[in-house]
């Protein structure tokens, strides 16, 4: 009875996985406000055109992310009802010397 619930489980986490692959890529560049660490990923607040983007980048901690820094985010949106959260599938540090 176990495995099967176990089961189940697996088949719900793969279906919801795939369903969020299915959604359109989108790119933000902007301003990072804060940056907290929960479990292995860290979250990240930034300010695009007036838009605060709640970004999770899984399993990736660059240190010289600070407040103040710019960046480029792409990735994909997460679902549920707060449409300004994405999940991190490429980030890049802008250059601030030029």
């Amino acid at each position: 009875m176990i495995a099967g619930v176990l089961g189940a489980g697996t088949l719900i986490a793969g279906g919801a996985r795939a369903s969020h692959l299915r959604r359109p890529r989108i790119e933000i560049s902007g301003t990072l406000l804060h940056r907290r660490t929960e479990g292995p990923d860290d979250i990240l607040l930034v300010t695009d055109d007036g838009t605060e983007w709640i970004v999770t980048l899984r399993d990736r901690r660059p240190e010289t992310l600070a407040p103040g820094t710019r960046l480029s985010v792409s990735g994909r949106r997460i679902a549920g009802p707060f449409p300004d959260r994405m999940t991190a599938e490429a980030l890049t540090i802008e250059d601030s010397t030029g």
